[in-house]
């Protein structure tokens, strides 16, 4: 979702983006990315893939998933530790 849409309003594009959508198979080969609620979007590591999956095949929410997800460095590089899904 992140590379098809300007920065500008992504999010907006982001608090409207669906379920289903975010399991399609292009998010599970590219990863997923977070969008802050002040615009500032991390990308995370493909570690945190099927983390991210669990967390929405599961979610009760099917559009504007909100994640709370926790991070690490480790030898120099931020390596997703959890995913849970959280209110928005």
């Amino acid at each position: 979702m992140v590379r098809s849409h300007s920065r500008d309003g992504i999010l907006e594009v982001a608090r409207n983006h669906t379920q289903e959508c975010a399991l399609e198979g292009s998010y599970v080969e590219s990863g997923y990315s977070l969008v802050s609620e002040d615009d500032r979007i991390v990308m995370l590591d493909r570690e945190a893939t099927p983390r991210i999956l669990g967390s929405i095949k599961f979610c009760l929410v099917t559009e504007g998933i909100g994640m709370r997800v926790e991070r690490e460095d480790r030898d120099g590089e931020m390596q997703t530790v959890s995913v849970s899904e959280c209110d928005v």
